[in-house]
């Protein structure tokens, strides 16, 4: 699973997204995007440091770790 933000065609605003998988990403609430990164840690996969969340203890990375 990743989200991220795109721009939309149009007005150019940012709109919150979630890849669920074969080509099929789905446009989500704003509030239901916030809510995600809210409840997001830092996790591990591959090796990889990035950032996710746990469910049923399966966890689903939203996105990579900014190095800082």
């Amino acid at each position: 699973m990743r989200c991220g933000l795109r721009r939309i065609r149009g007005n150019g605003e940012p709109a919150p997204y979630i890849h669920t998988g074969k080509d099929l990403d789905a446009r989500i609430a704003r509030s239901v995007f916030y809510h995600l990164i809210d409840l997001g840690v830092e996790g591990e996969v591959d090796g990889k440091p990035c950032f996710g969340v746990w469910s049923r203890g399966v966890f689903f990375p939203i996105g990579d770790v900014a190095a800082s």
